[in-house]
């Protein structure tokens, strides 16, 4: 249903427009839940090389794929899961049979990879194998549901070897005029009081991007330049603090 992440129903590529000119973190899948697009932003910390999309493949394959889970703690993995499972099975085609052998397969394909057990797993004491086996029963115990307009979730966002943080995820179900679902946005955003975020995005932005640029390892110009205000000291105790940074700024 995609030609190298670019959606073909008009309707998607239009969302897809706006999104890159406001620069969020954003995905977009088709009806049956298959990613069709993912916006600019997002490329830039998540599907950097050797990391791509899976387009045309189901959410869930993309979200056990390695892009994903090495972005996301084991723990938010299970809760996403089972918050978002009962809404895919719902577009997914075969119902919660077909998305049962997705999971499977997903599972099976990170284990076949060598990627090492999850540690919830290790608890239980099972193997590898039986991780698969774990996960399909814990789908037998869910059932298809629609999804509702809107689904708002959160989960633990790793990056590099930053501190965890925590990351909001918008799911809006995208609906026709005869009521049909054509599509889902994904949006991504910083799980943060909009208070404490209007001040954060008053710092300077050219500054922000040239530090994700710096996050990955590699030989990069620098030059540092140190200043001071003569009688800093003596200003600092005379003006009031608002006062002595304003002049400093």
């Amino acid at each position: 249903p995609v030609s190298n992440g670019t959606p073909e129903d008009p309707r998607l590529a239009a969302i897809a427009a706006d999104i890159d000119k406001a620069r969020f973190g954003a995905m977009l899948l088709d009806a049956d839940w298959n990613l069709v697009w993912v916006s600019e932003e997002m490329k830039k910390f998540c599907f950097y090389p050797p990391y791509e999309p899976l387009y045309g493949r189901h959410a869930i394959e993309n979200y056990m794929s390695d892009a994903f889970c090495r972005l996301v703690t084991e723990e938010s993995q299970m809760e996403m899961m089972m918050q978002q499972s009962p809404y895919l099975m719902w577009g997914t085609q075969g119902g919660k049979e077909g998305y049962k052998k997705l999971v499977r397969a997903a599972q099976q394909e990170w284990i076949d990879s060598g990627h090492d057990i999850p540690e919830w797993a290790k608890a239980q004491g099972v193997s590898a194998a039986e991780t698969v086996d774990l996960m399909e029963q814990m789908i037998d115990q869910m059932e298809p549901a629609e999804p509702p307009p809107v689904t708002v979730g959160a989960f633990d966002f790793l990056y590099e070897d930053l501190p965890p943080t925590r990351i909001a995820e918008i799911n809006i179900k995208l609906v026709d005029e005869a009521g049909e679902t054509y599509g889902y946005l994904m949006l991504y955003l910083p799980a943060l009081p909009a208070g404490v975020l209007q001040l954060v995005t008053r710092g300077d932005e050219g500054m922000f991007e040239r530090m994700v640029d710096l996050v990955h390892p590699g030989r990069n110009p620098a030059a540092i330049l140190f200043c001071d205000l003569q009688d800093s000291g003596a200003l600092s105790r005379r003006l009031p603090s608002a006062a002595y940074f304003k002049l400093v700024r």
